[in-house]
C-alpha cells in the first residue's frame, strides 16, 4: 500500500499537471483549426478566383498567408493564431456574403421556373374502378 504522504504527492502533481494538459490540447486543438481554416480559404480561393475583385483577393491572400507564417511558428501562442484565424475569416466575409446570396438566388430563380412549368390546366381527374376485385 502506498503511503498517504506518496497519495498527497502524486494528486498535487495531477493538479499541476492538468493545466497544463488542458493548454497543451487546447494549443493542438487552435493549430488543427487554423491548418484547416489555411486549406478552406485557399480552396475558397482558388475554386472562386473570377468572384473576386483584386483588393479581396489581395486582403485574403495577405491574411492567410500570416496565419501560414504564424502556423509555421512552433512559438505562436494560440492568441497569435486565434487573432490571425481572425482576420482570414474577416477578409473571407464579403466574399462568403456574396457567394451565399448568389445561391439564394439562384435557388429563387430555379423555383419560379418550376412553379410556372407547373399549371393545372393539363390536369384530368379520374376515378379508377378495379372490376375484377369484387369482395
Amino acid at each position: 500500500a502506498l503511503a498517504q504522504e506518496d497519495i498527497d504527492r502524486m494528486v498535487h502533481d495531477a493538479e499541476q499537471y492538468a493545466e497544463e494538459d488542458r493548454r497543451l490540447r487546447e494549443a493542438a486543438e487552435t493549430r488543427n483549426q487554423a491548418d484547416q481554416l489555411a486549406h478552406q480559404t485557399d480552396k475558397l480561393l482558388t475554386e472562386q478566383a473570377e468572384q473576386l475583385n483584386d483588393e479581396e483577393k489581395t486582403a485574403i491572400a495577405s491574411a492567410l498567408e500570416e496565419l501560414r507564417t504564424t502556423l509555421n511558428d512552433e512559438n505562436a501562442s494560440t492568441e497569435d493564431l486565434r487573432a490571425k484565424m481572425d482576420a482570414v475569416v474577416s477578409a473571407s466575409q464579403s466574399l462568403a456574403q456574396r457567394l451565399y446570396q448568389q445561391q439564394a438566388e439562384q435557388a429563387e430563380q430555379a423555383t419560379a421556373a418550376s412553379d410556372e412549368g407547373a399549371s393545372d390546366e393539363d390536369v384530368v381527374e379520374a376515378e379508377i374502378i378495379d372490376e375484377g376485385d369484387e369482395s
